[in-house]
């Protein structure tokens, strides 16, 4: 049995499944909501976290945004057990760089100077220390672009995996091959950051006096010390405005996550899956019985770009007519998605969203167009009963 859970945290995101056979698994896909603190709807979900699990098997991270991560602090301080694992884009220096200063940007724009410390606690390079505070081992996930040669057909084994890089083609086992096929999977899509917007966006800050040494490991306080500067941050803002895709890196860094059966269909023979859909405001008035069992984090990703949409679809060809959930990217952005999200009949997607958010998530063409379209949307904000909870039965 496993159960699925989108917490209900408003701005941000916080998915987890809690997988109670074979063996005990716990998987979360993004923690966090708002853009400085944890908000009181967060730490509820955290909480409610806690309740259930006490391990953790491995932490998806889709982007560095504050309302993506900021929770994560308080989620992993009680973890005393699992494979322990954090997936997350791979970033080489140039595009950490860019993520780092996307993240000082968007806190500057939210709330000035003051949400500059809050951010720095969240970027680029924290994974590293992070990791060794909290015992977690780091996997990096390559872009497509970075992809390249023969990929082994077998999954790797979660809990044997080491830390390092892995390609975004692999499939993850989390249940050790218990049978003589892999079992329920994870499997991720990313894409990098324009080399153009970097390398653009690098010439603008170096004439502002800004040393890419500063984002290596110990450097922080001298990053933090040149963000001080009067006008330092206005000119970074400036910077960005006038650098053509520098403004859209983070969400092309956006890593998706699949997670659900192997497409093996020996896997369904054996399993026969069913989807209970235990909390179901308000989509529907009536539990449903579903065997499409997968389920799809977007994160921020821009699945409203031709190209990056094609690669998605191709990226997980096997995998989608066995999704029956996904996330609507970026907390129903209008600049993220349209119907071409709609990838099943009777799909049901779930946005994310605070009721009080100043980007107006999610807009309501959007909206519209996916339920013209076949889908049944699903809205979770920070309100306790709008939470998404699924409960997958697997009989033998």
């Amino acid at each position: 049995m496993i159960d699925r859970i989108q917490y209900p945290v408003g701005q941000g995101g916080f998915y987890a499944e809690h997988h109670r056979w074979p063996g005990s698994r716990a998987v979360v896909y993004d923690c966090g909501a708002g853009c400085l603190g944890i908000t009181p709807s967060l730490s509820r979900e955290i909480q409610a976290f806690h309740d259930q699990s006490t391990h953790l098997d491995a932490l998806v991270l889709s982007h560095f945004h504050a309302d993506h991560l900021n929770g994560i602090h308080q989620l992993l301080a009680k973890i005393t057990g699992g494979a322990r694992r954090i997936f997350l884009p791979y970033l080489s220096p140039e595009q950490a760089m860019l993520v780092a200063f996307d993240a000082v940007r968007v806190a500057f724009e939210e709330n000035g100077a003051a949400a500059i410390a809050a951010t720095l606690a969240v970027v680029v390079p924290w994974t590293t220390e992070l990791a060794d505070r909290v015992g977690f081992e780091i996997i990096q996930v390559n872009d497509v672009q970075e992809s390249q040669g023969e990929v082994p057909v077998e999954a790797l084994y979660l809990g044997d995996l080491l830390a390092g890089r892995l390609d975004h083609r692999q499939r993850i086992s989390l249940w050790q091959n218990q049978l003589h096929w892999d079992d329920w999977m994870l499997k991720f899509f990313c894409k990098k950051a324009p080399d153009t917007a970097i390398k653009n966006l690098l010439v603008a800050l170096k004439g502002l006096g800004f040393q890419p040494a500063w984002l290596k490991s110990g450097r922080a306080g001298d990053f933090a010390k040149w963000l001080k500067k009067g006008g330092i941050l206005k000119a970074i803002q400036s910077a960005y405005e006038v650098i053509p895709g520098a403004d859209k890196s983070h969400n092309i860094v956006s890593m998706c996550c699949y997670s659900g059966p192997h497409p093996d269909e020996r896997w369904h023979r054996h399993h026969h899956p069913r989807l209970l859909h235990t909390a179901l405001w308000p989509v529907r008035e009536s539990q449903e019985i579903d065997r499409r069992v997968g389920w799809i984090g977007t994160g921020d990703l821009g699945l409203k770009d031709e190209e990056t949409l094609r690669q998605f679809h191709a990226h997980y060809a096997e995998e989608i007519p066995l999704v029956g959930t996904m996330q609507v990217p970026h907390h129903g952005s209008q600049h993220n998605s349209d119907h071409r999200l709609v990838i099943g009949k009777d799909l049901l997607l779930t946005v994310s969203y605070g009721s009080d958010n100043r980007y107006h998530h999610p807009d309501g063409r959007v909206i519209l167009e996916l339920q013209r379209h076949g889908a049944h949307v699903w809205p979770v904000t920070e309100q306790a009963e709008s939470a998404m909870r699924q409960t997958i039965f697997l009989g033998l």
